[in-house]
């Protein structure tokens, strides 16, 4: 899974995955030397 391998990169976890046909949820755990995670995905 794409997501799951791309927090793995920001030391973060996929906590869940679901979504419909035009979007997806995602909950990522991560701690907080990971601060800038939002910035860095966006």
């Amino acid at each position: 899974m794409i997501f799951k391998e791309l927090c793995l990169g920001f030391d973060a976890e996929l906590s869940e995955f679901n979504g419909e046909g035009d979007h997806v949820h995602l909950l990522i755990s991560t701690s907080l030397k990971t601060f800038s995670f939002a910035k860095r995905v966006n």
